[in-house]
């Protein structure tokens, strides 16, 4: 795992590659085929209308009865690991939300060729987006827009930051039954109830 903190003036995000272990990554790549049959259209991922063109799955929703199911769901947790986020608070203690956060839904988003995510924001304090391949593709970058700020999608990439900034996904040309996948972890804090 290669953690690389990224500051350019008010911005600040982390690149995160390799951050699975090959026998993580062979289990999470087998998974994300055998669900190509459930992806659902943009409007079914709450997309934001006009915004999306490609497909995808919350898996919370797909594993409802049963989250022991997904090695998926199992191997995002990594995410959580005291540990890691201890490293990232090295860089930056805002990071420790990750800590504290006591919500998170796991977002799969499938993008055929042309397929895009046009500007928007996330509705939670923190995203983690991780990038895989099922075949190959070209283009397709995140980026983060209000700063003109372009990532490469490459295999087992993680990238984290505040969901309030605006990013995008650019569009890729990938050859039939190809997809660039991400996976997107919404991490965020239920209310909590005071007791008087």
């Amino acid at each position: 795992m290669l953690i690389n903190y990224v500051v350019k003036g008010p911005l600040n995000y982390f690149i995160i590659d390799n951050f699975y272990e090959p026998e993580e990554l062979k289990v999470i790549k087998q998974e994300l085929n055998e669900l190509l049959p459930f992806i659902k259209k943009p409007k079914y991922t709450g997309a934001a209308k006009g915004k999306k063109k490609g497909l995808g799955l919350f898996l919370d929703d797909h594993y409802i009865k049963n989250r022991n199911e997904s090695n998926i769901l199992y191997a995002n947790r990594k995410l959580f690991d005291t540990n890691f986020v201890n490293e990232l608070k090295k860089f930056n203690c805002w990071y420790d939300h990750i800590s504290y956060c006591n919500s998170d839904t796991t977002l799969i988003n499938f993008y055929k060729d042309k397929d895009y995510y046009k500007s928007h924001h996330d509705a939670n304090p923190l995203t983690a987006i991780t990038f895989f391949s099922i075949g190959t593709f070209k283009g397709g970058n995140f980026k983060l827009t209000e700063y003109d700020e372009e990532i490469e999608c490459i295999e087992n990439r993680m990238i984290i930051f505040a969901g309030s900034l605006l990013h995008e996904a650019l569009p890729l040309e990938v050859e039939k039954d190809n997809y660039r996948v991400s996976m997107v972890q919404f991490c965020s804090y239920k209310p909590f109830k005071h007791k008087y």
